[in-house]
This record gives C-alpha cells, sequence and structure tokens, in this order.
C-alpha cells in the first residue's frame, strides 16, 4: 500500500475545503435575491470570511467541543466602493450556522467581520437586540438589510448544504 506524504494529504484535504465553499458560494449567489455586490466580488467575500466566522462561532457559540459549519451571504462593505478584498476593512453578512452533530443546534444572524487592521467580529447578542444595542454595532446603511424583517431566503438551506459538506 502506497502511503501519501502529510503535505500531499494536507494540500487535498486544503483543496477540498476551498471547493466546498467555492461551490456553496456560487449555488447560494445563483438564487434570485443574491447580494448587490458584484457576484465574483461577493464570492471570494464568502471564500474568505466564512472559514473566519465558522473557527469564531465554533470556539465562542458551541456549546461542547463542536465545529460549527456556516453559510454566509454578504450585504455590503466598508468602504462601499471595496472591489477587491485587499480594500475591503469589514464585510456584513448574514450567517447561518449549525453545529456538526446529531442535534444540529444553529443559529442565523446578522455579523460584521472587521479584517483590519486585526480580525475582529460584531456578533449581537440577546440582549444587544434587547437594548437596541445592536444598532451601534452596524454601519446605518445596512440596518433595513441586517437588522429589520427576515434573513435572506435560501439562507437555512444553504447552511445545511455547507453542514453536510463538513460533515
Amino acid at each position: 500500500m502506497l502511503k501519501r506524504p502529510a503535505g500531499a494529504r494536507i494540500a487535498v484535504a486544503t483543496a477540498l475545503a476551498v471547493t466546498a465553499v467555492a461551490g456553496s458560494a456560487v449555488w447560494y449567489l445563483t438564487r434570485p435575491d443574491g447580494p448587490a455586490l458584484e457576484p465574483r466580488f461577493a464570492a471570494d467575500l464568502i471564500s474568505h470570511v466564512t472559514p473566519l466566522i465558522e473557527s469564531k462561532m465554533t470556539a465562542d457559540w458551541s456549546t461542547r467541543p463542536a465545529r460549527m459549519g456556516c453559510a454566509v451571504k454578504p450585504v455590503g462593505t466598508t468602504p462601499a466602493d471595496a472591489d477587491t478584498i485587499a480594500e475591503v476593512q469589514a464585510v456584513y453578512v448574514w450567517a447561518g450556522c449549525q453545529t456538526l452533530t446529531p442535534e444540529g443546534t444553529a443559529t442565523i444572524l446578522p455579523i460584521g467581520v472587521h479584517l483590519t487592521p486585526a480580525v475582529t467580529f460584531d456578533i449581537p447578542t440577546d440582549a444587544d437586540w434587547g437594548t437596541g444595542q445592536v444598532t451601534s454595532m452596524f454601519p446605518e446603511q445596512f440596518h433595513d438589510l441586517l437588522l429589520q424583517g427576515e434573513h435572506p431566503a435560501g439562507l437555512e438551506a444553504a447552511m445545511k448544504q455547507r453542514v453536510r459538506e463538513l460533515s
């Protein structure tokens, strides 16, 4: 039996993960209620922030050491005229995240991902919603998209697809 070198196994695993994220992004962005962002740029944003959000949600929200899989739909960036990841200071998204466990505990919420100077997150808690503090977490131009009404159609299905890809 031939054994692959560890580097090759890591490269294959990385390629599969990138393909899974990109596949989810393409499927989700082709839905009729896709973001106002240019589709290729939105796909780049999804590929960039999805692993960051999954890591953060796993560390902070998972009730036990259970990894979380997330589907992400970007609604905008700061600066608003950014068209490359290098220009983006922050990305504002809807994220649907679910634990990779049989119970599949899930949440869907708006998240701000600040990319510079260091990666930080604005993730509202129940207390933030109850006190109105959530409005100070997101730029006003995104309030209608993130804080009013329902989460985007298709986000739950995309989250379930992401969980299947990671399981």
